[in-house]
C-alpha cells in the first residue's frame, strides 16, 4: 500500500489523504483499490498528511495539517494511526485533533523502544513562521491517544541501535536542554523520568532538521 499525502500542488489546497492498496495475491479486480484516511468513530479526515512516522512495516503515523501554516479556525489538525491488515484492508484511527486556531501543526519526533508511545510536539505557527514555537510536547500513547507531557526536552529524537540510548536535538528551552543543543539520554526508555540526560557539546552552524542516518564503526 502507498499513501497519497493529499495536497493539491496546482491549487495549493489540502485534500483528503488516501491509501492505495495493490493486492497481487488475491487477484482483486480492479487490482488497485483506494480509501480515504478517515475515522468513522470521530468523523475526522486526514487532510494534507505532511509528516509521517513508521511504527512497523504495516503501521504508520500521519500528522495532518490542512492549512499548512498559520492559524485557520475550523480546520482539523490531527494525528492518525494507519494500519494495513493481513487481509489487505486498511484501518485508520484518529488519535488526537485540534482546531486550526488553537494548534497549527503536530510534529512527529520519534518513538519509544517498544513503539508504544510517540514523542510529539504541538506547535503554534504563523503565516511567516512555518517552524513555529512548541506549545506543548510529550509522549502520546498509541492505543489511548493520551499525552504525557515532557518538560525535560523537546525536539527530533533518534534511538541508537541495540538500546544504546537516544539523541535529541532541542528546539526550545527546557529543564535539561537549551534551544539548539543536543542531548544524550541513557538506556532504552527515553520517556522514563529516571533516565540520565547528558548535554552534548555540539552546536551546528546551520539549522538542524532531522536525523538522517546513524553511523556505526566497522
Amino acid at each position: 500500500a502507498v499513501i497519497d499525502n493529499g495536497y493539491d500542488l496546482v491549487r495549493y489546497a489540502a485534500k483528503e489523504s488516501k491509501v492505495f492498496i495493490f493486492d497481487k495475491n488475491k487477484q482483486r479486480q480492479p487490482p488497485v483499490s483506494e480509501m480515504g484516511v478517515t475515522d468513522p468513530a470521530t468523523g475526522g479526515t486526514c487532510l494534507n498528511a505532511f509528516q509521517s512516522l513508521s511504527i512497523s512495516s504495516s503501521e504508520i503515523l500521519l500528522s495532518c495539517n490542512p492549512q499548512y501554516f498559520g492559524p485557520a479556525a475550523g480546520n482539523r489538525v490531527a494525528l492518525f494511526r494507519v494500519e494495513l491488515k493481513p487481509d489487505g484492508q486498511v484501518q485508520s484511527r484518529e488519535l488526537v485533533h485540534f482546531d486550526g486556531a488553537e494548534i497549527q501543526r503536530i510534529d512527529l519526533w520519534g518513538l519509544d523502544s517498544a513503539s508504544e508511545q510517540a514523542f510529539v510536539g504541538y506547535k503554534k505557527t504563523g503565516m511567516n513562521d512555518y517552524e513555529g514555537v512548541v506549545a506543548n510536547s510529550g509522549w502520546i500513547d498509541l492505543r489511548s491517544g493520551k499525552l504525557k507531557s515532557e518538560s525535560r526536552f523537546a525536539g527530533p529524537m533518534h534511538n541508537l541501535s541495540n538500546g544504546n540510548g537516544s539523541v535529541v536535538f532541542c528546539l526550545s528551552e527546557s529543564q535539561s536542554c537549551s534551544r539548539g543543543q543536543f542531548i544524550f539520554i541513557e538506556g532504552r526508555e527515553p520517556q522514563s523520568e529516571n533516565s540520565i540526560v547528558t548535554r552534548l557539546d555540539l552546536r551546528p552552524v546551520l539549522p538542524f532538521l532531522s536525523f538522517a542516518q546513524e553511523l556505526k564503526s566497522p
